[in-house]
């Protein structure tokens, strides 16, 4: 099939020839070309709605009706008005399909036969009347409308689809009510993303041979795999942007007959610099809180004898309760677990610190707070590093990192699914205890102990401010080694606790935002296929294989997956991150291509994990103990990279010799598809060649140093919602205003001994 401009043109005209004939004819049309009008209208409609929503999505979470945030606006309200925007999006895409695209643009409709006669309908009685101009243009518009209905009636499936998608918008848009924006964009994206699905069936269905058949199934399928990934990045970025803010934490009321909480301070080390231990300890001491109602544990699994002896020299003089394990048993876990029960029955919270963080002194004033409220099983606050400066791959991973805490898990909080992550976050006791203690099992510990929490009634409450400030990782091989264990551990914990992912003990929302943490350590997959795909269809046309993709139209289908992908990157740190975090230019590109570099490591870690691989608890180093020359820098990010890096000549070989043969092979034309599928083939060869750049990066560069833990350069501005903490020699009520107590959990604690609900479910 020779590419020409009209080619989806002439199969609309087709498709329009076909309804003129009649309604009974029309509907026993042929499969392409009702998908086609479908797809094609729902396709308009959608790019209409996502362009009207990100053009009023608000900023700030305050700016919106009061009405439209009111609990007054039910779920079946949201239900019926996503089904209404959605039907008046599909008319829109219908009209402009008429009379704007084939009209205007491309001249089609006057080609085609009138379908309702001019002027067929009369109104007897009313010429020469004052209603004579009115019922004349309601004539318009009934013959108008008439010839729409005639015309594409055989579309109820564009209808279906839309009633079914804005339905579950304006379901989903519920729980956090979302801003009438917000609703508008995420049905625009659906919209866009099943019109596009339905015209890659139609080049599978106009393939002109069996190969080019199943090659475009191929495509289909990573089509789809595509904007699955996209419209779920999305879902979390708009219901940040466009939800219900998160409210802000109470504020601790102690008083005479109501003592500040005893609190014990874990600290997890093993051969961790000694300097750097002890700095996390004095920071913690530091802490303004009451010192007869705080405990500090050092639990220490190091191997290497002088820093156990500074540590323990350090413990002694500074009252510090100092536990050495001469033994790794469940890892981080094992050595939580045995803190935990050397603790005196009087504590009520456990506070969990990485050995490498500084903690601001209001620490624990702010974190204790919500457990006055009711049922509170932990509390969890975001990661900050301060080592992470301008220009330093330290930055690249903190900026990444940052999407998660600042938007994620903020979005999570408010579904009632929030992870704890390991530290800067305060436990109950009672629920820990309750729960069976952390696992010594998973490498994901603390993620692992979330799902048992919340699955017995527990609540998990996000306070989004910067209370701690670590060392991020500064070399690639050291964050690699992390994210295989979070990507090996995210996957087992849910292969762990399946009973607990249950209607009885979660609800949907809650289930699904745990199902879909799996889906973001395996996106790698769709970055393989779609490469490898668009690679073979190049291959082939080397033998004289040509497919269906050789259309203009068809190829810029298919770089929609991988373009709108790439817009969804570009969306995640400019819009989600900048109100929280100063983000340049610069620092868009370094993410993007932190994302790709290590993509393709956390897929090995997750297929490792979903096959029965069971890595060891392997300690991120933070600092490089020696600066490699560059020659070594080199060798060591492609050993480290080897995949990658293969695959990235690989791709830039293909380019080449494609281009060696539009230049020396008599014949051989370079087409505009074909220069188009190169600049995406170009796109993905840059993308695989991150890993070893990033890696060389990371290997080379001097070691960026550490900002001042009370005002790092890269941890975010105060977040939309903060709270000021009292002092803790304050024994009268606080000065600001707490929220009301959240909801006591299903079947939750009923006893709060002390102000605090520590008793577990059933």
């Amino acid at each position: 099939m020779q590419w020409t401009a009209g080619h989806l043109w002439s199969l609309l005209l087709r498709y329009l020839d076909v309804a003129n004939r009649g309604v009974a004819s029309s509907w026993t049309g042929s499969w392409p070309s009702f998908s086609l009008a479908a797809a094609t209208i729902l396709t308009i409609g959608g790019i209409l709605l996502v362009f009207v929503g990100w053009a009023t999505l608000p900023r700030k979470t305050e700016r919106r009706s009061q009405w439209f945030r009111s609990p007054g606006m039910t779920a079946f309200g949201r239900v019926l008005l996503g089904v209404a925007m959605g039907s008046v999006a599909m008319a829109f895409g219908t009209y402009a399909l008429d009379r704007i695209t084939l009209a205007t643009i491309f001249d089609l409709r006057s080609r085609l036969p009138p379908i309702v006669p001019p002027g067929g309908t009369t109104y007897s009685g009313a010429a020469g009347t004052s209603l004579a101009p009115l019922l004349g243009s309601l004539n318009g518009v009934v013959h108008e409308f008439a010839h729409l209905w005639v015309a594409y009636h055989v579309n109820p499936f564009a209808l279906l689809v839309v009633i079914v998608l804005g339905a579950f918008v304006g379901w989903m848009s519920s729980s956090s009510r979302w801003a009438l924006s917000g609703i508008a964009t995420w049905l625009g994206l659906l919209m866009v993303a099943v019109g596009l699905f339905g015209y890659s069936i139609l080049i599978v269905v106009e393939a002109p041979d069996a190969l080019a058949r199943v090659l475009g199934l191929v495509l289909l399928v990573v089509e789809s795999s595509g904007f699955v990934l996209f419209l779920t990045y999305q879902f979390y970025t708009i219901e940040y942007i466009a939800g219900s803010r998160l409210d802000p934490p109470p504020a601790p009321a102690p008083g005479v007959d109501r003592p500040w909480p005893f609190v014990a301070v874990q600290v997890a080390s093993f051969n961790e610099p000694s300097d750097v231990v002890e700095r996390c300890l004095r920071s913690i001491l530091a802490l303004d809180y009451p010192k007869d109602r705080l405990l500090v544990q050092l639990l220490d699994d190091s191997t290497e004898t002088a820093g156990v002896e500074a540590l323990q020299t350090f413990c002694a003089a500074n009252g510090i309760e100092f536990r050495h394990r001469t033994h790794r048993r469940g890892f981080k876990g094992g050595a939580l677990n045995d803190g935990l029960r050397a603790l005196p029955k009087d504590v009520k919270l456990i506070a969990i610190v990485d050995s490498d963080y500084v903690v601001d002194p209001q620490f624990l004033q702010v974190a204790v707070g919500p457990f006055w409220s009711g049922a509170v099983g932990f509390v969890q606050t975001p990661q900050a590093y301060r080592n992470a400066q301008p220009g330093s791959f330290a930055r690249w991973y903190a900026l990444a990192d940052a999407y998660f805490y600042r938007v994620v898990q903020p979005v999570r909080a408010r579904a009632r699914s929030l992870i704890f992550c390991g530290t800067m976050g305060v436990v109950s006791r009672g629920a820990i205890e309750g729960a069976g203690g952390w696992s010594e099992t998973c490498v994901t510990e603390d993620a692992e102990l979330s799902i048992r929490l919340i699955a017995r009634g527990w609540q998990g409450v996000y306070i989004d401010r910067t209370l701690g400030w670590g060392l991020a990782p500064t070399t690639m091989a050291a964050t690699r080694s992390q994210h295989r264990r979070w990507a090996n551990g995210g996957w087992q914990m849910l292969g762990m606790n399946r009973d607990k992912l249950h209607p009885t003990h979660m609800s949907q929302r809650q289930r699904l935002d745990f199902a879909l943490s799996r889906v973001f350590w395996v996106d790698g997959l769709f970055l393989i296929a779609v490469t490898f795909a668009l690679a073979g269809v190049v291959v082939a046309s080397w033998t004289g294989v040509y497919l269906s993709i050789r259309t203009l139209s068809a190829l810029a289908l298919v770089s929609a997956a991988p373009l709108l992908l790439l817009l969804d990157g570009l969306l995640k740190i400019r819009v989600a991150l900048r109100s929280t975090t100063k983000v340049s230019y610069s620092d868009v590109v370094g993410v993007l291509g932190f994302w790709y570099a290590i993509k393709l490591n956390d897929l090995w870690a997750a297929l490792g994990a979903a096959f029965g691989s069971r890595p060891g608890f392997v300690r991120t180093p933070k600092a490089r103990t020696l600066r490699p020359s560059r020659a070594a820098a080199l060798a060591g990010s492609l050993r480290g990279s080897a995949f990658e890096t293969t695959v990235a000549l690989g791709l830039f070989g293909i380019i080449g010799f494609s281009l060696y043969r539009w230049r020396s092979v008599p014949g051989v034309n370079l087409t505009l598809p074909g220069a188009i599928l190169l600049v995406w083939l170009g796109y993905y060869a840059l993308a695989f060649a991150a890993a070893p750049i990033f890696d060389y990066t990371s290997r080379s560069t001097p070691e960026p140093p550490e900002a001042a833990p009370g005002a790092p350069r890269v941890a975010p501005r105060a977040s939309r919602s903060s709270v000021s903490a009292p002092s803790a020699s304050q024994t009268g009520p606080p000065t600001t205003t707490a929220r009301t107590a959240p909801p006591a959990p299903r079947d939750g604690p009923a006893q709060r001994p002390e102000g605090f609900s520590s008793t577990p479910r059933g």
